[in-house]
Order: C-alpha cells, then structure tokens, then sequence
C-alpha cells in the first residue's frame, strides 16, 4: 500500500489517528531523522520503539515499527511518525 503524506490520514482507521495524534502532540516522537527516502525515528510508548518510513516524491512507500502491534498495517507510533513528516515536510 502506498499513499501521499499529504492524505495519510484517509487511510488509517479513526482509533490509530487519534492515538497516533495523541502520541505526537505528546512529544513521544524522537530522533526522527531523514536518510535519502527514508526517515528513522524512535517512538516513546510502553518501550521505545524504532520507525521506518520510506517516502519518495511525497508518498508514502513503506513503513515499519518494531512494536508488538498486528491488528492492522499501521500502528500509533507509524501514524505518530506521519503527524510527525508532514510537520517537517
């Protein structure tokens, strides 16, 4: 699945906005960092967690946190990541 940043927010279940939103506006998103097309960041929640976005001409490509979650493609941390680039962006 691929998606513009711009719109990530149509792609993503209510519950995982909101807790994304809630976890970025709380500042649990560090160290996020841009490498070419691929931004690293870490995620402060139960542990600290590491996201991988990839992001080429503003969509999102991929993307990839090692939290335990498995009930979706997108956990809070990765959507934290994403309220996270598009106010780098």
């Amino acid at each position: 699945m691929s998606f513009p940043l711009s719109d990530f927010k149509k792609y993503l279940s209510d519950d995982i906005i909101e807790k994304g939103a809630h976890y970025f506006s709380e500042g649990r998103v560090q160290k996020l960092i841009r490498e070419g097309n691929t931004w690293t960041a870490e995620v402060t929640g139960t542990n600290n967690y590491a996201v991988i976005v990839y992001i080429k001409d503003s969509e999102i490509s991929g993307w990839d946190c090692d939290c335990p979650y498995k009930a979706g493609p997108v956990c809070k941390h990765v959507a934290a990541v994403f309220f996270g680039l598009i106010q780098n962006a």
